[in-house]
């Protein structure tokens, strides 16, 4: 340890250390000590860095705002009312600012009245360099290039700004223990990846440091500058004040606890994509998986046990993917009841309409596809929409094919799903949920293996293109022959009745098997909530911008919503695709017997009790 520190000391000269000259209190379970430039975590212990900044009182309420919508980024570690001390004077290589601008000559400073100012003490992401080298995951020889992103801040006041990034290039195995321990210390990246994602689109174009290349095997990954910082602090123009970072003062003793560090990283991209990640605590991993288990309890479907154990995680993988997501693509529709009119079942709409809440929850823009030739289906769930989900005013119903006279074939899914004047994707997520898919003849059969090819549109092209994009894609299904049960295919003709018939022939890179498709649009609804409370995640997807509060009835209905909805699609019309002469009920069950029971289940799980 006593090395590493020479070490850093020879590499940063300007942190220099200095007596703190008084003792105080930073928030709850911390305590700072006196001469001490070191802080003790539970991993480690490493030199402690904060950045200070002083201004203009009258600015200081608005600049505790900015930290404050703009934290984990650039979190306040303490106020004072000390203004800009004689200690930090004796710091150099730092920003001094009068009306704006830098100070050149700072022989100047002295003259300057530094009585009206007022300090903040904010954590600091330099810290990650001296974390990097104790640990020998990367040796900081030079200063690590600062990028300017597509991230704008959030604005108080006269603060605002884009958010600068510092990146440093981590070995593939090493990335864990990377995140791990810059997480322990209160630093963790803001990306991991694909430097696209955050409007980096040349690593060798940086705004400041030197470019470093990217070794084979080597991933880039991004934590944030103490420079958005100084841009903001310019940008309001205050008459005077000092940016910079330095060897702290004091220690903080923060107590940590241990399991809350240990992080599951989740890879977002498809093969042939840029490497890009994201990062979930273990204990909202722990409650996905729980939800997960509680999928096929109770269940009464042959099969599905099975089917489930081959695509464990798949709920995890898939809200995490989704979490990331900006536009959304959702489909249902299994017309069954070929002897009915209309033939639509129970299944199906309400757990879309549940994925559809949770997206709009996240901030996502959602689409609804249904086939073109059932209307019925259309114009319900767009009633639907208005009266059981919030929000849902921007959410339009769409017909695939888009006419009658469209031709189903790979152009017409083509031009569905990208912008032909760019090229772009309209949509960066599809999913299923019990959406009727063709069996390895182009037909699409129900569980007793009855063809009901004429009542469906190949809306499960979308997804047999999106495979070969970049375009990904979810599905949710109970029997085997939905959209998705392709990555399964042998498997579902190995444990369910009439599988070889039946199954479908269409994958999905995340595939949610359930007892009851519903129920797997309830998990994933709960799921999506889980990762919006994850203390790592929830900052991560945001980029430690923002942020609120998360209530779980705004991500998934109760059970008296999901009593009334079902209410409402029976009397407009849709029956128990097992038994559709019996009232509020859905895959033969009482809704009130079995189904409310599960939403409850499903509900305590996610406000994580």
């Amino acid at each position: 340890m006593r090395r590493c520190f020479r070490t850093l000391r020879t590499l940063q000269p300007c942190y220099s250390s200095f007596v703190c000259e008084r003792v105080f209190s930073t928030r709850r379970g911390c305590s700072c000590r006196r001469n001490s430039n070191m802080v003790t975590y539970a991993e480690g212990s490493y030199r402690d860095v904060v950045t200070r900044v002083a201004l203009d009182r009258h600015l200081a309420s608005d600049f505790e705002r900015y930290c404050s919508l703009n934290s984990p980024n650039f979190s306040l570690v303490n106020r004072s009312g000390e203004g800009y001390s004689s200690a930090t004077r004796r710091i150099v290589q730092n920003v001094f600012i009068t009306q704006g601008k830098d100070v050149v000559h700072k022989d100047e400073l002295e003259s300057l009245d530094w009585d009206g100012l007022e300090t903040f003490y904010l954590t600091s992401s330099l810290k990650v360099k001296f974390v990097l080298q104790e640990a020998n995951i990367y040796e900081c020889v030079k200063e690590a290039p600062t990028y300017t992103t597509d991230i704008e801040t959030c604005p108080v006041g006269l603060f605002r700004g884009k958010l600068l990034v510092t990146m440093y290039p981590i070995a593939s195995e090493l990335l864990q223990k990377t995140v791990e321990q810059t997480a322990s210390v209160g630093v963790p990246p803001v990306h991991i990846g694909d430097p696209t994602d955050i409007g980096i689109l040349d690593l060798q174009a940086s705004y400041s440091g030197s470019t470093t290349l990217l070794n084979n095997g080597d991933i880039p990954v991004f934590w944030p500058s103490l420079m958005t910082i100084q841009e903001a602090v310019q940008r309001a123009g205050p008459a005077l004040a000092y940016v910079g970072s330095t060897a702290s003062d004091f220690s903080l003793a923060m107590p940590v606890n241990e399991s809350s560090h240990k992080i599951h990283l989740s890879m977002l991209h498809k093969e042939g994509q840029p490497f890009c990640a994201s990062v979930v605590s273990q204990s909202s991993v722990k409650a996905v998986n729980n939800l997960e288990d509680c999928l096929i309890t109770g269940s009464w479907r042959k099969g599905v046990k099975e089917l489930q154990s081959f695509t464990r995680g798949n709920l995890l993988q898939a809200a995490v993917s989704l979490s990331h997501s900006k536009h959304v693509a959702v489909t249902t529709g299994f017309p069954c009841l070929t002897h009915l009119s209309p033939p639509d079942e129970t299944d199906g709409p309400p757990g879309i309409l549940a994925i559809v809440r949770s997206l709009i929850a996240c901030g996502k823009q959602v689409t609804v596809i249904v086939d073109h030739k059932n209307s019925f289906l259309r114009q319900t769930i767009e009633e639907a929409l208005k009266k059981f989900v919030p929000h849902s005013q921007d959410v339009i119903v769409v017909p695939y094919p888009p006419s009658s006279v469209d031709e189903c074939d790979t152009d017409t899914a083509r031009k569905f799903l990208f912008d032909q004047s760019t090229g772009k994707a309209t949509f960066d997520h599809l999913v299923a949920l019990e959406r009727t898919g063709p069996n390895y003849e182009g037909r699409y059969m129900t569980m007793t293996a009855k063809d009901i090819s004429r009542l469906c549109d190949p809306v499960d092209q979308l997804f047999t293109l999106s495979s070969q994009e970049i375009i990904k894609t979810v599905a949710v299904g109970d029997g085997g022959n939905e959209v998705g049960f392709g990555k399964l295919r042998s498997e579902v003709g190995q444990f369910v009745d009439l599988g070889d018939q039946i199954a479908c022939v269409v994958p999905a890179d995340h595939l949610i098997v359930s007892g009851v498709s519903n129920w797997g649009g309830y998990a994933l609804a709960a799921a999506l909530c889980c990762l919006r409370r994850c203390p790592l995640h929830a900052p991560y997807v945001n980029r430690g911008i923002g942020g609120k509060d998360v209530q779980t009835s705004e991500f998934m209905p109760s059970a008296n919503e999901e009593r009334d909805l079902l209410a409402f699609l029976m009397k407009a019309g849709m029956r128990d695709g097992i038994l559709p002469d019996q009232m509020m009920s859905v895959d033969g069950k009482s809704f009130d017997d079995y189904h409310a029971a599960k939403i409850r289940e499903i509900w305590k799980i996610a406000d994580g009790d």
